[in-house]
């Protein structure tokens, strides 16, 4: 009796081991807005992080003081997230910083660095730049649909939004 409990034992930790190892997932919490509100935080769907994040994203739109703003014409402001490290494109400079998700949708990032060129052309490149890297350090949560990655400030606010970019074929 000792011997098959003992069978039984091992196998049970054996499927326990195999579980507790397998990826995990994480969910992005946010339900669709209407024009005029900010977004409520609900269940969705599983996204699953190395699917979505890790790829190149490209800026299309940030909040200026309360307006959204689009990118200035023929620049690039990117972000790529990998494992525990994002980076990207600031407009002129590149930059990294660190990141953490939390409780399935939250998003920390922090100690931003970046390389310190100075970029005259085109003209309010540097200001863009800056406040891009202002908001980036305020991004409390995410989401994606539709190719659209959003991050948003602790006030549910849309601060930058990013697609993806397209297949050329």
């Amino acid at each position: 009796m000792s011997n098959f409990t003992f069978n039984q034992i091992s196998i049970w930790l054996l499927i326990f081991g195999i579980l507790g190892c397998r990826q995990p997932t994480e969910t992005v919490l946010i339900s669709s807005p209407s024009a005029t509100e900010q977004p409520d935080v609900v269940i969705a769907q599983p996204v699953y992080l190395t699917d979505q994040l890790d790829q190149e994203w490209f800026l299309v739109n940030f909040d200026d003081q309360g307006s959204k703003k689009k990118v200035i014409a023929n620049t690039q402001t990117t972000i790529q997230f990998s494992t525990e490290r994002l980076s990207g494109s600031a407009g002129c400079n590149r930059y990294f910083a660190g990141y953490q998700l939390e409780n399935r949708y939250d998003l920390t990032i922090e100690r931003i660095g970046t390389t310190k060129m100075a970029c005259p052309n085109p003209v309010g490149i540097m200001q863009q730049e800056h406040t891009y890297l202002q908001l980036l350090s305020q991004a409390k949560a995410y989401y994606i649909r539709d190719g659209q990655l959003t991050l948003y400030n602790e006030d549910k606010v849309a601060i930058l939004i990013f697609q993806q970019q397209e297949n050329e074929e």
